[in-house]
């Protein structure tokens, strides 16, 4: 199989893509408790956080440093953390019409 990769992924330095397939997973299957516990932990985190805690991520840090990287604005995309208040503010008030 052949993947040819965007150049705006290559801009990043990206330059390995990892796929992987899931077989014979049952979608119905019960989760075990531990991994629901966990889920719900990190929905009231969710729900609770500050837009700065999730800016201190080091996910979203290593996101932000790929775009600064090659010149991209993180105030401008609406999947950065620094737009995210705006941009939900205006997916709620369009969705309240």
């Amino acid at each position: 199989m052949d993947f040819r990769l965007d150049q705006s992924l290559v801009a990043l330095g990206i330059d390995t893509v990892v796929v992987g397939i899931a077989r014979n997973v049952d979608p119905q299957a019960v989760l075990p408790p531990s991994f629901l516990e966990k889920k719900k932990e990190l929905e009231q985190w969710a729900l609770q956080c500050q837009t700065e805690e999730v800016v201190a991520s080091p996910v979203i840090k290593g996101y932000t440093d790929l775009l600064q990287k090659v010149g991209r604005s993180i105030k401008k995309s609406t999947n950065s953390p620094s737009s995210y208040p705006k941009h939900q503010a205006s997916r709620s008030s369009s969705s309240d019409q």
